[in-house]
């Protein structure tokens, strides 16, 4: 993602899983996000705003969200599965990993009110 006003990459998405990489097993999705998730544990993100294994609204689970020492946000999602049927190997699960260079100064265009 570029930046309205930089013209600047501020944030990469990089999705694995469902429907991006269909040769991929459910477990091999799960095994991917825990090994992704033990790596960013091991660096040394601020305290503040941490979460870890955290189950959502929506029923997905953020493996990891934090901030590093200059205030850049690694946040890795693991989709809620959703079955097409009973059968456990029909689940469409997609993990995101997203950098996101300043999450809380987004440079992106602001809709002003009475714009539409």
């Amino acid at each position: 993602v570029f930046g309205y006003q930089t013209k600047q990459l501020i944030q990469v998405n990089i999705l694995l899983g469902h429907p991006v990489d269909t040769g991929s097993t459910p477990q091999q999705i799960v095994d991917s996000g825990n090994l992704l998730g033990n790596h960013f544990f091991k660096k040394r993100y601020q305290e503040d705003g941490l979460v870890a294994h955290a189950r959502l609204n929506d029923g997905s689970i953020l493996i990891f969200r934090g901030k590093d020492q200059k205030g850049r946000m690694v946040l890795l999602r693991l989709s809620n599965p959703q079955p097409d049927n009973e059968n456990s190997k029909d689940l469409k699960i997609t993990l995101s990993l997203s950098y996101i260079e300043k999450p809380g100064e987004p440079d992106a265009y602001k809709v002003n009110d009475g714009d539409f």
